[in-house]
């Protein structure tokens, strides 16, 4: 069980900002298709970094949820969630400054 906690939460933390750029999208790509908002993200670094950061703002409702219970794997699982969130804000950062 306790793999699957470090697994259960690295595979939340990699999902979970997929949906919030489905929310990000209907925020702000209201008046164009998916494909035409993935296509500007493409080419407006800027504004992709902010959709990537603001994403990964869903990955709190899990980390808090699951720090304040007392269930075994807890801390395997908030390590998975955070090991992945890094790797996002990694990658984010790289699209602001570096790309």
């Amino acid at each position: 069980m306790k793999r699957n906690g470090a697994i259960l939460g690295f595979l939340m933390g990699a999902v979970l900002p997929l949906i919030g750029f489905i929310v990000m999208y209907f925020l702000w790509g209201k008046a164009m298709s998916l494909a035409e908002f993935i296509n500007h993200l493409k080419f407006s670094h800027d504004t992709l970094s902010k959709v990537m950061a603001l994403s990964l703002l869903i990955n709190l409702i899990p980390f808090v949820i699951i720090s304040s219970k007392r269930t075994p794997g807890r801390d395997l699982i908030l390590r998975g969630i955070f090991s992945i969130t890094m790797i996002y804000v990694a990658v984010a950062l790289m699209v602001k400054f570096v790309w």
